[in-house]
């Protein structure tokens, strides 16, 4: 047997053959729980972040084009409409994150295209109802 040289052992608990280890404290414990419960909380917000804003975007693009966005703002509407695909493609891939930048991108060109199309659309049938001077 070694001597203790100088190192005071702590007491092992009542009934144990071994120390008890302080990685296994109730505060470790406790820890280790918040940290699991974290991560698993925060790894399902990815896919629903991505898909609630590509749900967004899917409808802003519908909003564009109803309002003759193809034929008033066809950059942004075809823009809208890529992003939006590619977005489909990243959140397919598990990349939720770059998901969510292509969809966000794919809604401001959707509302973009709609505000424009909106404003020239309801400008010409005015236009279009506007006397001609050249007919009496």
């Amino acid at each position: 047997m070694q001597p203790n040289r100088g190192r005071h052992q702590p007491p092992t608990s009542a009934g144990s053959l071994t120390r008890p280890s302080p990685c296994n404290s109730e505060f470790s414990v406790r820890i280790r729980i918040f940290v699991a419960a974290s991560f698993l909380l925060f790894a399902g917000c990815g896919p629903i972040g991505a898909r609630g804003v590509i749900r967004e975007a899917e409808t802003a693009v519908v909003r564009a084009r109803a309002a003759g966005g193809e034929r008033f703002a066809p950059y942004e509407t075809a823009s809208a409409q890529l992003y939006l695909e590619k977005a489909r493609e990243e959140q397919g891939r598990a990349q939720y994150g770059a998901a969510q930048d292509l969809a966000r991108q794919s809604l401001s060109f959707a509302r973009q295209a709609a505000e424009r199309a909106g404003e020239k659309g309801t400008s010409a049938p005015q236009a279009a109802n506007a006397p001609n001077s050249r007919n009496p």
